[in-house]
């Protein structure tokens, strides 16, 4: 007769915690995009003032390539992300169809992210004076939030493609993550101290 044990009898069993790393390595090892909560994404992006994209985009095309066999270079399709954000949007549209998901991705999100982002060159080349000094921080803000909006809706769909709708594979914040967000952080406050003493001095 065959025996069953759980883990708290069976005292060579691993921890239930290393075997949910294990299981989301697994996971990851199939996947073709990248996983995250969009509770994290937000947190994230907005914390390293949309930063954390490009890691985004270099986790995505990296999975393309590990297990899509999508021949490409990650780090320079996520420095250079504008340049291929159409494609990578294009591959997870297509990837919907297959799994004949009543959810689709058009081009408007991907042209969005792209225009907002030259967008972004312009209002960091913008020395603003005194009188500017409130335009600036509004389109400023404006730009790190619509330069965020394409992927607030296109993680979920992402998500959905690795049957995680929720992103608990990813969902908590690391170590690492916490660095960065303290280093965002006091980017945004150097930000605002600077743009105060526009204002005022």
């Amino acid at each position: 007769m065959s025996e069953q044990y759980t883990s708290e009898e069976n005292i060579y069993a691993s921890p239930d915690a290393e075997l949910v790393h294990k299981d989301a390595e697994n996971l990851e090892s199939q996947a073709h995009f990248f996983t995250v909560s969009r509770k994290k994404l937000v947190i994230m992006s907005i914390a390293t003032l949309n930063l954390y994209l490009i890691y985004w985009f270099f986790k995505n095309w990296m999975l393309q390539k590990r297990n899509a066999n999508f021949s490409c270079i990650p780090v320079l399709r996520a420095i250079f992300s504008i340049f291929f954000t159409h494609s990578l949007f294009t591959q997870i549209d297509e990837t919907l169809r297959i799994n004949k998901s009543k959810n689709h991705l058009n081009g408007g999100m991907a042209s969005l992210y792209v225009l907002v982002t030259i967008g972004f060159i312009f209002i960091n080349k913008w020395e603003p004076n005194a009188g500017d000094v409130a335009l600036y921080a509004v389109s400023f803000i404006g730009m790190v939030v619509a330069q965020f909006v394409p992927f607030w809706y296109v993680q979920p769909l992402i998500n959905e493609i690795n049957q995680d709708p929720q992103g608990l594979e990813n969902n908590q914040l690391t170590l690492l993550n916490w660095v960065f967000i303290l280093l965002g952080v006091a980017y945004w406050a150097l930000l605002s101290i600077g743009v105060v003493a526009i204002a005022y001095l």
